[in-house]
């Protein structure tokens, strides 16, 4: 039984998630099942006195991502997780734009604010840095902004830290090297998950046993 691990609300995956620390990388090319993970994820790893920051860096005008607070606040309930401690813990940090997310002073005041940080999730930088996006001369890379959301996890004992990436190639290589694990899933009828790195166990394929919900009908015709 998943104890201490990352709890993403579905306990056929949480047996591959159940690490007390470290950078899990999530990859799917359909938002609406990350936005599923990111939903049940932020309720289920609740720890009282502790913050869930979650930050969502991605251009505007390409991708509007919202939080079905209808739907975190059902679950929530149905999982006896204190509604208004949650609320007050949880922080959602936006930014629109690569230059925000390369600038020194956004992360000195993020990394300032992000102490007694239990998960932290990031949706998704990678999406500022696709090859048609062009780069400014004094333009940093792709792991300026992974290392620092990197550093957050590592300033806080047991910490978990969660970057989804929703490109249909291999993770970028820092973000594959830093991270603890990363599970690829692919949306269809079902869920499947595939097991791309995990620190003590066989690379290894499954199906997620899904609840019907509203949200996934068009899974579950």
């Amino acid at each position: 039984m998943n104890t201490t691990g990352l709890k993403t609300g579905f306990p056929t995956l949480d047996a591959w998630t159940d690490l007390s620390s470290g950078i899990f990388t999530f990859q799917c090319t359909d938002a609406e099942w990350m936005g599923l993970l990111v939903d049940q994820m932020l309720v289920r790893n609740y720890v009282e006195g502790k913050k869930t920051l979650l930050l969502h860096f991605l251009d505007y005008h390409e991708r509007y991502w919202a939080l079905d607070f209808d739907f975190i606040i059902k679950t929530a309930k149905n999982a006896g997780v204190p509604l208004r401690p949650f609320m007050q813990n949880t922080y959602v940090q936006r930014a629109f734009s690569r230059d925000t997310v390369e600038n020194p002073e956004f992360w000195r005041r993020t990394l300032d604010f992000s102490h007694n940080v239990g998960l932290v999730i990031l949706d998704s930088v990678g999406e500022l840095y696709t090859p048609d996006k062009s780069k400014g001369p004094n333009s940093k890379p792709l792991s300026y902004p992974l290392g620092k959301f990197r550093q957050i996890c590592q300033q806080n004992d047991n910490c978990h830290a969660v970057a989804l990436d929703y490109s249909d190639w291999s993770a970028y290589p820092f973000l594959g090297e830093c991270s603890s694990a990363i599970i690829r899933f692919e949306v269809d009828l079902g869920v499947t998950a595939q097991i791309l790195k995990h620190p003590c166990k066989k690379q290894e394929n499954f199906e997620l046993q899904i609840v019907p919900q509203e949200r996934l009908n068009k899974w579950l015709a």
